[in-house]
């Protein structure tokens, strides 16, 4: 019984850590995205790419 406990907990805390490691690649995600657009003219009506 111990045995299974320990292994869900186990299970759990891999669970957990692979949620830490998506989330730290969504955050820089997000950070390379921010920056982009800062770089496109994007218009703010359509969302689409200004050509001026």
């Amino acid at each position: 019984m111990q045995q299974k406990t320990l292994a869900a907990l186990a299970r759990q805390v891999v669970m957990q850590m692979e949620l830490q490691r998506v989330l730290a690649q969504l955050a820089t995600a997000l950070d390379k995205i921010d920056l982009m657009a800062g770089l496109v003219p994007i218009c703010f009506y359509c969302k689409g790419i200004r050509s001026d």
